[in-house]
């Protein structure tokens, strides 16, 4: 398996998971609408309230000992320890069908800039097409609904309602009577909740033709790969680590019984949010609350707690599931350990940058966390 392209695909796993204290700054509240429920015998005993950022005082590391884990917590008192050492994951979790891994790869080559104009087969989804298009609500056009030599990623670009998904199954060359609706939320007032037709002509499908020769040219340097064959069994193993990854994840807080959440890591989850929304506003030289309501669906910092509450929830018991797995395994890690991370990550053993911002303490705990997910997943078993 080529070396660059899994380190890759690891990194991106290892830092979903330290970095699942973000998933609550998605700009979209219904996102995560089908998050498994969770596990929780009751709500957590203490559930915090609302209190506006602290602008000064917010510290990685706080929430954490020096060894890493939560501070003052103790995962195991609060989680029924489950065969963690042999997770079962089903086959139509780890199996990658043929329509996935052709997704997948088309979304990879989105950017390739050596693309051939195909007009000789149907719009395909995940396709990249060029469209023109004429949009009119009531049979009136309006502004901004007519464009020509628009290219776009089917499931990818995002439109209106199921716009591109109508032209799935079409041909180039073909115009197409597209029917949308447009979102009762659109940013144009005159324009929500309504109907409108979009004539739609489909210029030539974007596509790359794979060949041994063009595989060796472009991608041998970055990943390893010389042929079609080992590009294709690269990405069909890393998709089917991530979906075992997502997996494992989604096991911890739909099967495994958690008492209760120590009000530390809900506070960690809630504070390291705002600090996320808290740089993003600085950099863009706003106010928090005026670069929430510019920028994002919430219109303040309350709507914003109120709506991410469960999700920070959902956070923090997938963290002490994993620290209970630590705790019982025996798991620990130092600064060696640390740099080895870092060496194989980001190809540096000086992690001194990160310690400066983040602390040791979380660089820990994050090392902490990658290490017992790994343990987890090298011991599941594939039904």
């Amino acid at each position: 398996m080529n070396k660059n392209y899994r380190a890759a695909i690891c990194l991106m796993l290892s830092l979903a998971m330290s970095l699942l204290v973000l998933a609550g700054c998605s700009d979209n509240p219904d996102e995560d609408a089908d998050t498994p429920t969770g596990s929780l015998t009751e709500e957590p005993t203490v559930v915090p309230t609302f209190t506006p950022p602290d602008e000064e005082g917010f510290s990685f590391s706080a929430y954490f000992d020096d060894n890493g884990m939560w501070r003052g917590v103790t995962a195991l008192d609060y989680v029924t320890m489950f065969n963690y050492r042999a997770v079962q994951v089903p086959s139509d979790v780890h199996r990658i069908s043929e329509d996935v891994l052709q997704f997948e790869l088309k979304r990879f080559l989105i950017e390739f800039p050596e693309k051939d104009y195909i007009i000789d087969r149907a719009v395909e989804d995940g396709d990249t097409i060029n469209i023109d298009y004429a949009g009119s609500v009531d049979g009136v056009a309006f502004e901004g609904g007519t464009a020509d030599d628009q290219t776009v990623t089917i499931g990818v670009t995002s439109f209106i309602d199921d716009f591109l998904e109508q032209l799935i199954g079409r041909m180039p060359g073909e115009t197409v009577t597209v029917n949308v609706t447009f979102p009762d939320e659109y940013w144009e007032e005159s324009l929500q909740g309504k109907p409108a037709v979009f004539m739609t002509t489909i210029n030539y499908i974007s596509d790359v033709v794979l060949t041994d020769e063009l595989v060796a040219t472009h991608f041998f340097d970055d990943f390893g790969w010389t042929t079609v064959a080992e590009l294709m069994e690269d990405m069909r193993s890393e998709l089917s680590e991530a979906a075992i990854h997502e997996y494992i994840e989604e096991y911890f807080i739909r099967e495994v019984e958690i008492d209760d959440i120590p009000e530390l890591m809900i506070e960690f989850q809630v504070s390291s949010m705002m600090e996320h929304y808290l740089e993003q506003a600085t950099s863009s030289g706003m106010e928090l609350e005026e670069f929430l309501f510019n920028t994002s669906p919430y219109s303040n910092i309350e709507e914003l707690f109120n709506a991410t509450y469960e999700r920070n929830l959902l956070n923090s018991a997938l963290y002490l599931v994993l620290q209970a797995v630590a705790e019982d395994a025996g798991f620990s890690v130092n600064n060696d350990d640390v740099a080895s991370y870092f060496e194989e990550y980001f190809g540096t053993r000086d992690y001194t940058p990160a310690e400066e911002h983040y602390g040791l303490p979380y660089l820990k705990h994050r090392v902490l966390t990658h290490k017992t997910m790994v343990f987890i997943r090298d011991n599941a078993v594939l039904l």
